[in-house]
This record gives structure tokens, C-alpha cells and sequence, in this order.
């Protein structure tokens, strides 16, 4: 039976272990210094042709998730997110620890509807009254997997 809660609650794919066998003993220095990892720069850079991009490694998708939302919003603008999605129930203490609220629509299987997100920021502008309030600024489009979908390219 295939599994799509997360991309952590699984064991590697026998050859990606097989590959940290194949190079265990490979001296290199720190994550982000090493060969591989200017390998995977450069093949990035490629991809986005754009050969001087600064191309920076984190830890993992929650602190990359939180890392650029507190970069690219303003202290008063907060994310909108799927009531079921992975940012609204796994990732939100660690934006909100940003200063950066989780604005909350309902999803269905997963996803956010285009034409409610139109809504839900249209009824915003309509009814603000105070600077005071958290800005819808930004949607996540987060992966189907921790609903159990299997995403399609016409979704």
C-alpha cells in the first residue's frame, strides 16, 4: 500500500541508502561546503538559468517554509492556507513564531479553491477597518500528501 501522509515518515528508497554506503567514507567538509552540494548548486542554477543565483540549503521544508515567509512578508501580512494543509496543521507554530499569522480557508481534498481564495480576500478589502488586522498577502499551495491524494496535473 502506498503512503502519502508526509515526506518524513518513511524510511529511504534502498538505493538512496545504498548511495550514502557508496559515499560514507568520502571526506567533505560541512553540509552546503561539500561537493555534492555544489553539484546540486550548479545543476539549480541551470535549471533556473540563472548562473549567479545565490542558492542556499536548509534543513528541511518547515524551516524553508518559515525562513522565506518571514523574508517576503511585511510584519502586518499573514498566509493563506487550506484549513487541511500541511502549513495550517503541522508548520504553524513555526511561522507564527515569525510573527507571520496562518489565515485559514476550508479545503477540499486538500486543495484551495482559486475563485473562494478571490472571495475570501475580496470580502477582506470590503470589510477592513482598522490597519491593525493581519493582511492576507500570501497562499500556500501546499502537496495533497497529507490528505492521501495523489496530486494531477489538472488539479
Amino acid at each position: 500500500m502506498l503512503a502519502f501522509a508526509n515526506d518524513y515518515s518513511k524510511g529511504a528508497h534502498p538505493a538512496i541508502l545504498q548511495r550514502f554506503i557508496d559515499t560514507n567514507l568520502d571526506p567533505q567538509p560541512g553540509y552546503g561546503q561539500d561537493a555534492y552540494s555544489a553539484s546540486a548548486t550548479e545543476k539549480i542554477r541551470r535549471a533556473c538559468d540563472c548562473p549567479d543565483a545565490q542558492v542556499t540549503y536548509i534543513s528541511g521544508g518547515t524551516q524553508a517554509n518559515a525562513v522565506i515567509i518571514s523574508t517576503v512578508l511585511k510584519d502586518y501580512q499573514g498566509v493563506v492556507a487550506a484549513d487541511t494543509g500541511h502549513v495550517s496543521i503541522h508548520e504553524a507554530g513555526s511561522i507564527e513564531y515569525t510573527g507571520h499569522k496562518v489565515l485559514t480557508i476550508p479545503g477540499h481534498d486538500g486543495k484551495i479553491d482559486a475563485h473562494e481564495l478571490a472571495e475570501y480576500i475580496k470580502a477582506f478589502t470590503r470589510t477592513i477597518t482598522t490597519f491593525k488586522w493581519c493582511i492576507p498577502a500570501w497562499s500556500i499551495f501546499h502537496s495533497r500528501q497529507n490528505m492521501g491524494h495523489c496530486i494531477q496535473r489538472r488539479s
